[in-house]
């Protein structure tokens, strides 16, 4: 079972022993301890050190990296079992609190951006663009070859070079920020900057979109200064007052706002990051109280049939003393009634009768009467004893 802990708590466990014990605590091997750390980049003990703790020598931690934007804060230890829905929630850990303000975020993100130069040719493209350049030229030989090619190149027109080169700019320039970006689509539709453990989305594309075919660009895209628009794509929600779209103007292309717009694409990991971990800390909660109600109802459903349960038992020791008391009644009826029968005037003309028929009536009396059986079939048992019936009112 999975184990879940703040990068703060697993750096000092791991300070705190050796791996291999700690490993041991967890149900892995240090090996996979190891990674775990590593992923979350929180440092180990050198080769050596418990050694040298051990004699007696002085020591020294490696401090706890800060995290870094859009880094998840918490690591998970162990393999999950099971559907996450249904693994048990315990006490929930205080509501996450962010202490770096939105300005230091910035400050952070500009640190991380730098402020080398941008690209603005496709000289030395990116791997990503080197591909999709790649693709593009295997699609305008075929449309030399071909009669009728199938696909015709996407990047030839002006605008869809420049849109290109704006791509490939923000490419390289998240790469140098130490962030991985990618792309999917033949024309580059979608979009990625991966942040710390966030994959944030984002587009290049024109202000009007083509309404033939759905496509980027229409017919009269031979300008290269078609407006264009850069926009990330996750909800508004998660960026609040932060700007998340930029566009062309008459005064300021997008090629003069590249850095801010890198440096906004950072601070969108860490915003993203800040929403999601809220979310599931505000989905935790939710589904805590569920089971809590739900936990809640079902002991009121067990109370009220165990009420229910003991108001049956009473009503039923209830109604076998009112038929004993009867069949006690009737018992004796039957004794008076047998001894009418043998002061009957024609008794002594059938004795032998008489008796059989005697016998066989008290008898009858002596099974209806509890009082001639053991005394234990009337009282209360210990279960009887210790549970005493509710009052009906309540």
């Amino acid at each position: 079972m999975s184990q879940t802990l703040t990068r703060e708590d697993l750096y000092e466990l791991v300070w705190s022993k050796p791996k291999t014990a700690l490993a041991k605590e967890f149900g892995l091997s240090d090996v996979a301890l190891g990674k775990a750390c590593a992923a979350a980049r929180v440092p180990v003990p050198p080769r050596g050190y418990w050694a040298a703790h051990a004699a007696g020598k002085t020591v020294r931690r490696i401090p706890l990296p800060r995290r870094g934007l859009g880094e998840s804060g918490s690591v998970e230890i162990g393999r999950r079992t099971g559907w996450y829905h249904d693994e048990p929630i315990g006490e929930l850990p205080p509501r996450p609190e962010f202490a770096e303000t939105l300005d230091v975020v910035f400050e952070r993100a500009r640190k991380q951006a730098g402020k080398a130069a941008l690209p603005r040719s496709l000289a030395n493209p990116h791997a990503h663009i080197a591909r999709l350049l790649a693709e593009d030229e295997e699609r305008r030989k075929q449309a030399e070859t071909q009669r009728y090619p199938i696909h015709s190149p996407k990047f030839d027109t002006p605008a869809a070079k420049r849109r290109l080169r704006l791509i490939n700019a923000i490419f390289v320039g998240l790469s140098r920020a130490s962030c991985r970006p990618s792309c999917r689509g033949d024309e580059a539709e979608e979009l990625f900057a991966v942040v710390g453990d966030q994959a944030v989305a984002f587009s290049v594309m024109p202000l009007k979109r083509s309404r033939r075919n759905d496509r980027i660009f229409g017919p009269d895209d031979t300008k290269a200064r078609l407006p264009l628009r850069i926009a990330v794509t996750a909800p508004q929600e998660y960026f609040g007052s932060v700007p998340s779209e930029w566009k062309d103007s008459e005064t300021e292309p997008l090629e003069d706002r590249l850095h801010e717009i890198i440096v906004h694409l950072l601070v969108s990991g860490e915003l993203q990051y800040r929403a999601g971990t809220l979310r599931h800390y505000e989905w935790l909660a939710e589904r805590k109280r569920s089971r809590d109600e739900a936990a809640r109802a079902a002991r009121e459903r067990a109370e009220q049939e165990r009420r229910e349960a003991l108001l049956r038992k009473e009503a039923e020791r209830r109604d076998r003393l009112i038929s004993d008391a009867q069949n006690w009644r009737r018992a004796a009826d039957i004794r008076a009634f047998v001894l009418a029968i043998r002061n009957h005037p024609e008794a002594a003309h059938h004795p032998e009768e008489l008796e059989r028929w005697v016998a066989w009536a008290l008898s009858q009396a002596d099974a209806m009467d509890v009082t001639r059986g053991p005394l234990s079939r009337l009282l209360p048992g210990q279960d009887e004893l210790n549970s005493k019936a509710p009052d009906p009112a309540t």
